[in-house]
């Protein structure tokens, strides 16, 4: 079974020339808690074909990859492609990474960018937004923005 996202291709304006890339997961594909997720004022489209929408917070979004990830066996196809959407986030969101600075950084300033990441990580569980009996989720995923690729899926899994 392979299961994917919807794409939705958004340009913000016509005098943008990049668009830009929207997956969206069903609730229950994605697997975000209640408690993940809150409702907010629709602020991307004029259409308003809905006025409100549940947007999950940045940590239950890397929570419910890593939970969907748990789903598959390792190297299935739909595992594959879940863990390229990870690496992905994690260099754009976590490390700051865009299109125009993937390739110009030096050793340094990717050094910094990790260290970011990792620290992020770190305040989400500071704010304990992991669930409970997922703490170990803090150093997965520091550990993949290490670059550790061995510290997911995590030697708790079968305990979980």
């Amino acid at each position: 079974m392979h299961a994917k996202g919807h794409f939705h291709h958004m340009k913000l304006s016509d005098e943008y020339v990049f668009e830009y890339c929207l997956v969206v997961y069903p609730l229950s594909f994605s697997g975000f808690r209640p408690c993940e997720i809150s409702e907010q004022s629709v602020q991307y489209s004029k259409l308003h074909r809905c006025s409100r929408i549940l947007v999950p917070r940045p940590s239950a979004v890397y929570a419910s990859h890593m939970r969907m990830m748990l789903r598959y066996p390792i190297n299935s196809a739909t595992w594959l492609t879940l863990q390229s959407d990870m690496a992905q986030l994690m260099l754009y969101h976590l490390m700051g990474y865009t299109l125009e600075t993937i390739s110009d950084d030096d050793e340094e300033d990717e050094y910094r960018r990790v260290d970011d990441g990792v620290q992020i990580v770190r305040e989400w569980s500071a704010r304990k937004e992991w669930g409970d009996g997922e703490e170990w989720m803090e150093s997965a995923l520091c550990g993949l923005v290490r670059g550790d690729r061995s510290s997911f899926p995590p030697d708790c899994k079968a305990s979980s």
